[in-house]
């Protein structure tokens, strides 16, 4: 048995929906996976959907443990790759809601298809706010340029050869939070000029925007004109969303970070994805995350290289989920992730 937070119904404040609890059963690992002592997991706004009742209810199962993110150690394999005692990291699939299983316990199975090793001085509890954001924001990248093409230069034939040496311009919203916070450091990677909006200047400068626009003294469609941007990601929706895509001309390209229920986000991608094939409006993308090796084993490589770093805003134990959950609720957390230990009580135990 372990210790696991367990999702029973759903309800805010969190405390209404998630439970604590010391008997929840231990997973037995299957062909393929390896067993991960789990060191730390994440907060992700999609556990917050989940447990509110937000996304499709008759999807989710529960019981439910929630929470996609994983880092920890191999305790049991059979994988050369990553054998007993590694120092691992992976997105799981624990933060689907269709999945009963997640990773805000003390032990999880996990297919060795998703792991990726965690770099020798990356802590391994923070590294666990790394796999979904990156993944994340990985994929919103390649959705504007494939990752290993020249993405940060104009590449348009129809542009003058001055202009082929200009970057292009990306405005990351929410540049403070989980998502943004990972894009803002992978796009500067790709030789992006980065705008962000956040009311932390500071914080998004340190991590290596260009541009801050502080959404709560500024409007930053009133700042810029339309076809002054290359592409925009969007964590938030709603009127940033419509005011981002006025901004964009049809060369343009827009990355929707699955914001709102998802049958309204399938409506709009369908629409937008006619009008910009009738020659009108930017690209419109819909980012559908699922776990990937190959993406985070690159972002590994980043964070052994020191080119980008975990965003952390705090670290609590897993008896603090509740209380995390509604912070989030409330809008209060906006510099990074919080992240979860778990490791710290099986010590005390042991």
């Amino acid at each position: 048995m372990q210790r696991a937070v367990v999702m029973r119904r759903f309800g805010s404040p969190a405390k209404e929906a998630l439970e604590l609890v010391t008997d929840h059963p231990k997973p037995k690992r299957g062909k393929g996976e390896v067993l991960i002592q789990v060191h730390g997991t994440s907060l992700n706004p999609i556990d917050c959907k989940t447990r509110r009742g937000e996304m499709p209810k008759f999807l989710v199962s529960l019981p439910k443990v929630l929470g996609g993110d994983v880092s920890g150690i191999v305790v049991e394999s059979d994988s050369d790759a990553f054998p007993v005692g590694a120092r691992v990291m992976a997105l799981t699939e624990g933060f689907q809601m269709w999945v009963p299983w997640g990773c805000y316990c003390e032990y999880v199975s996990v297919p060795e298809g998703h792991l990726v090793m965690v770099p020798s001085d990356v802590d391994l509890v923070e590294a666990a706010g790394v796999p979904l954001v990156s993944v994340t924001a990985s994929m919103a990248l390649n959705a504007i340029c494939p990752s290993g093409s020249s993405d940060a230069q104009h590449d348009d034939d129809n542009t003058s050869s001055s202009d082929q040496h200009k970057k292009k311009k990306i405005l990351i919203h929410g540049g403070s939070g989980g998502v943004g916070s990972m894009c803002i450091q992978l796009a500067k990677q790709r030789g992006y000029e980065v705008y962000t909006t956040s009311s932390h200047e500071e914080f998004c400068a340190d991590l290596g925007a260009d541009h801050v626009i502080n959404y709560k003294t500024s409007r930053f469609w009133e700042m810029y004109g339309k076809g002054e941007f290359d592409a925009v990601i969007d964590p938030i929706g709603g009127e940033v969303e419509t005011h981002s895509l006025q901004m964009l001309d049809r060369h343009g390209v827009y990355v929707c970070i699955m914001h709102g229920h998802p049958l309204g986000t399938f409506a709009r991608l369908f629409l937008h994805k006619l009008q910009h094939a009738l020659g009108f409006g930017p690209a419109y993308h819909v980012i559908m995350v699922s776990p990937n090796q190959g993406i985070l084993q690159e972002v590994a490589l980043l964070l052994e290289d020191k080119k980008v770093r975990p965003v952390t805003s705090k670290v609590v134990p897993l008896s603090g989920v509740m209380d995390a959950h509604d912070e989030m609720d409330r809008g209060l957390n906006t510099k990074g992730k919080i992240v979860f230990t778990v490791r710290e009580q099986q010590q005390q135990e042991q």
